[in-house]
């Protein structure tokens, strides 16, 4: 598993699971490794920047919804709306993440290598990237409509 964040043109360092040292993706593992640590400081500094709210919004993947992530949610007052793919502009970051790791000559077939593709390309991702993912909601809108 794999996290990451976009706003803007900018993007959240990227965050892989290390099953080894953080056991299954429970709730409190998955605060204390992924939340706290890279998206919460992300999206603070995001709200900060703009000046209001910025939207925290999950991909179609599934999160741990155990009562300590809902908790922390709640607490922090983060809007979390439906899934919906379709909709959701860091799935066009996600593709783009997972075509271009896979385009790699060698392509990376053990799992070590795959991580570190995946965080070499992830740094890769440019502000254009992010905001023609970004620039094309108001298109994907109208397509679901």
């Amino acid at each position: 598993m794999i996290w990451g964040a976009i706003r803007g043109g900018k993007k959240s360092e990227v965050v892989v699971w290390d099953k080894k040292c953080w056991g299954s993706i429970e709730a409190k593992a998955y605060c204390d490794n992924v939340l706290y640590p890279a998206l919460f400081p992300f999206w603070l500094e995001q709200s900060h920047q703009v000046g209001g709210p910025v939207l925290f919004m999950k991909d179609g993947a599934e999160l741990p919804t155990l009562q300590t992530a809902s908790f922390l949610l709640a607490q922090y007052k983060i809007p979390w709306p439906a899934s919906f793919p379709d909709l959701n502009p860091i799935e066009n970051i996600w593709n783009l993440l997972k075509t271009v790791t896979a385009a790699r000559n060698p392509r990376p077939t053990k799992v070590a290598d795959i991580i570190q593709a995946a965080k070499e390309e992830w740094a890769l991702i440019s502000e254009e990237d992010i905001l023609h993912a970004i620039g094309s909601l108001p298109e994907r809108v109208q397509a679901c409509i």
